[in-house]
C-alpha cells in the first residue's frame, strides 16, 4: 500500500510538470492539436502532436514530441506566414500591396479613373485567404437639363463617365456657353452646363448695362464739377476798393480869368 500512495503521488507530479512542460514549448506559431489537448495523462514515451496557429503554414520539421524521462523532447515544428497572394482580380479595380501579401498584411483598393468604389477600401489577409468585399463601380452624372431647350440625352438612366452631353436651344434663343458637355471623373459636368436666353433676356442684360455706364459717366461728370469750383474759388483775387483823389491845383482860378469870361 505504501508503494501504491507514492507511485500514484509520483504519477501526478509527472503529469503536472509535464503539462507544464508541454504548453511552455507550444510557441506564438505552433499549437497542440485538438487530440492532444483532450488527453489526460502522459506516461513516458507519450507522443503528442502540434500544429501550426493559424495563419500560419509548416515549413519544415516533425509535428510530434514525445515525453521521456518525465522531460518533452524539443520540438522541431517551423511554422512560417501564410502567403495569400494576389487578390483576386476584378473589373476596373488596383491593389496597393507595399505592406506584402503574407498573414495579417493590409492592400489598399482603389479604382480606375471615372470609377468609384463601392464596399470597403482595404482588404486583409486572414487564414482563409483575402478578407473584404469591394467592387468599382462608374461614376455617373445627374440627368442633364436646360430651360427653353433640350439636351440629346433621352435615358432614364444617369449618364455614366465620359458621355458626351449636346444641349439645343429652342427658336429665339440663343446658347450661351458650350453647346457640347462631358460628365467627368467627379460626377459633375466639364464645362458648365449651358443656359438659353431669349430676347427678353438680352433686353434686360444691355438695360442693365446701359444703366450701369450711365451712372459711371454721371459720377464722373460730379466730381469733375466739383474739382473745378474748389479751383475757381481757391484762386480768385479780392477786390480792392482805391479812393480817387483830386487835386485842386489843376482847377483854374476865377480871379484870374480875363474879364468877361467869368460869366462863360
Amino acid at each position: 500500500a505504501p508503494g501504491f500512495g507514492l507511485y500514484t503521488l509520483l504519477l501526478c507530479v509527472s503529469v503536472l510538470g509535464n503539462m507544464g512542460n508541454l504548453f511552455l514549448w507550444g510557441g506564438d506559431n505552433t499549437v497542440l492539436t485538438n487530440e492532444s489537448l483532450l488527453m489526460n495523462v502522459f506516461p513516458e514515451n507519450t507522443r503528442v502532436t502540434l500544429e501550426c496557429s493559424s495563419g500560419y503554414i509548416k515549413e519544415s520539421g516533425s509535428e510530434f514530441i514525445t515525453c521521456s524521462d518525465d522531460e518533452w523532447t524539443e520540438s522541431e515544428l517551423i511554422c512560417k506566414k501564410k502567403d495569400c497572394g494576389q487578390p483576386p482580380p476584378k473589373p476596373h479595380m488596383k491593389f496597393n500591396t507595399s505592406e506584402g501579401t503574407l498573414f495579417g498584411a493590409l492592400v489598399r483598393v482603389t479604382c480606375e479613373k471615372g470609377y468609384q468604389i463601392s464596399g470597403s477600401s482595404y482588404k486583409q489577409c486572414y487564414d482563409q485567404g483575402w478578407s473584404g468585399r469591394a467592387s468599382c463601380e462608374i461614376v455617373t452624372c445627374d440627368q442633364p437639363s436646360i430651360a427653353n431647350g433640350y439636351t440629346s440625352w433621352d435615358s432614364e438612366n444617369d449618364p455614366e463617365y465620359n458621355t458626351a452631353i449636346r444641349y439645343t436651344c429652342h427658336e429665339e434663343y440663343t446658347l450661351i456657353g458650350s453647346d457640347t458637355v462631358l460628365c467627368d471623373e467627379n460626377g459633375e459636368y466639364s464645362p458648365d452646363q449651358p443656359v438659353c436666353n431669349g430676347k427678353a433676356d438680352a433686353l434686360v442684360c444691355f438695360t442693365s448695362v446701359f444703366l450701369f455706364l450711365m451712372l459711371v459717366a454721371i459720377t464722373d461728370l460730379t466730381t469733375t464739377d466739383a474739382k473745378v469750383s474748389t479751383f475757381s474759388d481757391s484762386s480768385a483775387a479780392p477786390t480792392v476798393h482805391r479812393t480817387q483823389t483830386v487835386t485842386t491845383s489843376s482847377i483854374p482860378n476865377l480871379s484870374t480869368l480875363p474879364k468877361g469870361t467869368e460869366k462863360l
